[in-house]
């Protein structure tokens, strides 16, 4: 569904959505709006091995405790986001917010955030 346009994505999804009702949908995508809007099971695989057979749920509870934000300058911003998964970087005037995925607080102040099921994905395939 990469290349639709926002319509037509949507109207690609309400398919999708209508044909579940009495059936299984297998939908391989690395696009995580789609599997986010209307998908109940995920099966993650890397390199042709099984990393999770789960709920969404499931994979966002496993990913509690582990994702992180933290506000800091450009440079340390690009310190952490070569050698931590970064889920999100956005540039503010008060300085660069970063999600990162990590099993500790990479740097003290870093504070504990609600994973998202893209922080999920970055923590079950690294």
């Amino acid at each position: 569904m990469a290349g639709l346009d926002p319509t037509e994505r949507v109207r690609f999804r309400t398919l999708i959505a209508s044909l579940t009702a009495d059936r299984t949908v297998l939908l391989s995508t690395h696009i995580i709006a789609d599997i986010e809007a209307g998908t109940d099971r995920v099966v993650l695989l890397k390199g042709g091995r099984l990393l999770a057979d789960t709920t969404t749920s499931g994979l966002l509870q496993r990913a509690r405790g582990h994702v992180w934000e933290i506000r800091r300058n450009l440079e340390t911003a690009r310190r952490l986001q070569a050698s931590q998964p970064i889920s999100s970087l956005v540039t503010g005037p008060e300085g660069v917010l970063l999600r990162l995925v990590a099993d500790t607080a990479p740097l003290p102040e870093a504070r504990p955030a609600d994973p998202s099921l893209e922080d999920a994905y970055l923590l079950a395939i690294r």
